[in-house]
C-alpha cells in the first residue's frame, strides 16, 4: 500500500514538473506589453538612439536621394512595347542602382545590430562600441541569413514541385479549379514562408546579445524563443508596419503637394524635392529604429527579462 501511494505521489510530481516545463517553454508574447517596451527603450536611450539612426539609417538614405542614379520608369506601354526594348530600359535604370542599395543594406544592417547591442547588452555600451559590435556580428549576420535562405530553399522546393504537378493535372481536365487552386497553394506559401521568417525574426538581436555566433545555434535559438508566438509577432510587425507607411505616405503626398503650391521645384535637386527627402527619410530611419527595438523587446520578453529591469 505504501509503495503504492509512493508511486502515485511520484506520478503527480512528475507531472507537475512536465507541466511547469511546458508553461515556461510556451511564454506567450504581448504585442501590447512589447509597445511598452519599445516606448521605454526610445526615452531610456534616445541620445544613443538619435547618433545611431541619423548616422546608419538618414544619411544613407539622403546621400541615396541625392547622389543615386535616378530611376527612370518605362515612357511607352509595356503591353504594346517590344519586349527587348522593355528589358533594356529595366536593364539599364536598376542595374546601376544595384551597388546603392546593396551598400545600403549592409549600412542599416550595422546600424540595427548597434541598436541591439546598445539596448540589450548589460554592460550598457557606447555608440562607438554598439558600431564595433555591429561590424563584428555582420559577417555572422549575414552568414546566418544565407543559410537560412538555402534552408527555405530546399524547404520549398518540395512543395513547389507538388504544387506544379497537382496544377499541370487539374489543368488539363478543369483550367478554372486548377485556377482556383493555385491561388489556394499560393496563399499557402505565402502563409508558410511568414511564418517560417517570424519563428527566426530573432536572429539578429540573438546574434548580438547571446554573442553566438554559429548559423545553427542562433537559428535554433530563435526557432526556441518563438515557439507558439509566431501569429502574435507577426501581428506586432504588421499593425506597426501599416501605421509607419501610412504615415510616410500621407507626409509625402501632403508636403508634396504643399510644396508644389509654393513654388518649390519637385524635381531631382530641387528644394522641394530635398526637403521631402529629408523629411521622408526622417520617418524611413524612426521606422527602421523601431523595428530594431521591436526585435529587442520581443527577445527580452520571450527570453523571460523585463525591460524596466534588464534594459538601458
Amino acid at each position: 500500500m505504501r509503495r503504492a501511494e509512493r508511486g502515485i505521489k511520484v506520478l503527480i510530481a512528475a507531472a507537475i514538473i512536465r507541466m511547469t516545463r511546458t508553461m515556461v517553454q510556451t511564454t506567450r508574447f504581448s504585442p501590447s506589453r512589447g509597445w511598452d517596451d519599445v516606448r521605454l527603450l526610445l526615452v531610456r536611450n534616445s541620445q544613443i538612439l538619435i547618433a545611431l539612426a541619423g548616422a546608419f539609417f538618414l544619411l544613407p538614405l539622403l546621400i541615396l536621394s541625392f547622389f543615386a542614379p535616378p530611376f527612370v520608369p518605362f515612357a511607352g506601354d509595356p503591353a504594346t512595347a517590344d519586349p527587348a526594348l522593355v528589358w533594356a530600359q529595366m536593364r539599364d535604370t536598376i542595374v546601376p542602382l544595384i551597388p546603392w542599395f546593396l551598400l545600403l543594406f549592409f549600412v542599416q544592417t550595422i546600424g540595427q545590430l548597434a541598436i541591439m547591442a546598445a539596448v540589450t547588452i548589460r554592460e550598457n555600451p557606447t555608440a562607438g562600441e554598439a558600431i564595433a559590435i555591429g561590424f563584428q556580428r555582420l559577417g555572422y549576420y549575414l552568414l546566418i541569413t544565407l543559410a537560412l535562405s538555402m534552408l527555405i530553399l530546399l524547404a520549398m522546393v518540395p512543395l513547389l514541385l507538388i504544387i506544379g504537378a497537382v496544377g499541370a493535372a487539374l489543368g488539363s481536365a478543369s483550367p478554372a479549379v486548377a485556377g482556383l487552386l493555385g491561388i489556394i497553394l499560393f496563399g499557402v506559401v505565402i502563409a508558410v514562408l511568414v511564418y517560417i521568417s517570424m519563428r527566426f525574426a530573432l536572429i539578429g538581436v540573438v546574434l548580438v546579445a547571446e554573442d553566438a555566433r554559429g548559423p545553427l545555434p542562433v537559428l535554433r535559438r530563435s526557432w526556441q524563443l518563438t515557439h507558439n508566438n509566431a501569429a502574435l509577432i507577426f501581428a506586432f510587425y504588421l499593425i506597426v508596419a501599416v501605421v509607419i507607411v501610412v504615415i510616410s505616405l500621407a507626409v509625402s503626398l501632403i508636403f508634396g503637394l504643399l510644396f508644389s503650391l509654393a513654388g518649390l521645384a519637385m524635381t531631382p535637386g530641387g528644394a522641394g524635392a530635398a526637403i521631402l527627402a529629408l523629411l521622408t527619410g526622417t520617418i524611413s530611419a524612426g521606422g527602421t529604429t523601431i523595428f530594431a527595438l521591436m526585435q529587442a523587446a520581443i527577445y527580452r520578453q520571450l527570453a523571460g527579462g523585463r525591460a524596466d529591469e534588464v534594459f538601458r
